[in-house]
């Protein structure tokens, strides 16, 4: 049977990033960290599960302290460090590191912008068509993590501007299954992106643990985006923290459930009273 650290723990958070964990505007996680000493201190995991690359997610990772899988790029991979005690439920290799991967290869995802492009102009403009410079302009990141933002391998964050109707949102989707191809929005851009998603990568995580440990520990998940939906459908408790202008995703599947207070703000809120529930306070 495969190891992970400690068995089966009390919990696991799954959670976003920019927006959610992450403060929209200074990628901040300052008002988190009350709840993230608590988890560290009852050895509840936190995996992170964002449209972010593994580059930008494990240097961010070590900054938090955290040690777990990393969920990349709306789910396209899960990826652990080579000497992690996580590596063992990861079967296959990839980049040199274990991993499990569902996502598309980054050419074919640049196929499929190119195809949305001939049909609603050059207003559509993905990673790959602009250099880290300026994806640090589109984000305001600072240029170390532009380039490692940049550094794509299964997600296509692109601009539409102006932004699509929603007739111009079905005629692009049928123009990327036509590719094998889906489309997602974020809180900051649009996504081309294969036959994954982030509910698919939690799910096949939580259930090659349970068996490696022969349980399933109750899961939190916390997003704010549409992308982050399939997540919160598959964990026990699934969580749309405030957005930037002060609303909810909506509208949002029954049983997720909002917490008042933005970014982090409202993850911390959020854990703190998932903890409580759990009677692990």
């Amino acid at each position: 049977m495969v190891q992970v650290p400690g068995g089966v723990p009390d919990g696991v958070v799954f959670t976003d990033l920019d927006g959610t964990l992450l403060d929209h505007h200074s990628y901040r996680y300052d008002a988190a960290l009350p709840a993230l000493r608590e988890l560290d201190r009852r050895g509840i995991p936190v995996v992170l599960c964002s449209s972010k690359t593994r580059a930008e997610m494990a240097e961010l990772q070590a900054e938090l302290g955290i040690d777990g899988p990393l969920i990349v790029e709306n789910g396209g991979g899960i990826f652990a460090a080579a000497d992690s005690p996580w590596a063992g439920l990861l079967p296959q290799r990839h980049g040199g590191l274990p991993a499990r991967v569902f996502g598309t290869a980054y050419p074919a995802l640049r196929e499929g912008l190119a195809a949305i492009r001939e049909v609603f102009g050059p207003g559509v403009r993905g990673f790959g068509d602009t250099d880290p410079a300026g994806v640090a302009a589109w984000t305001g990141l600072p240029s170390r993590q532009a380039e490692l933002a940049w550094q794509r391998e299964f997600d296509e964050p692109f601009l539409w501007d102006p932004e699509p109707a929603t007739v111009d949102l079905g005629r692009a989707r049928q123009r990327l299954a036509a590719h094998g191809l889906q489309l997602t929005r974020g809180g900051r851009f649009w996504h081309v992106l294969g036959d994954n998603d982030k509910g698919r990568a939690v799910s096949w995580l939580l259930e090659r643990w349970r068996d490696a440990v022969g349980g399933r520990p109750p899961s939190l998940g916390l997003g704010d985006s549409e992308n982050d939906l399939p997540m919160l459908g598959v964990v026990d408790r699934g969580v749309l923290v405030e957005r930037r202008d002060g609303t909810h995703l909506a509208p949002r599947p029954a049983g997720v459930m909002t917490v008042l207070g933005q970014g982090p703000v409202g993850w911390n809120r959020a854990v703190l009273e998932w903890l409580e529930s759990l009677a692990v306070v």
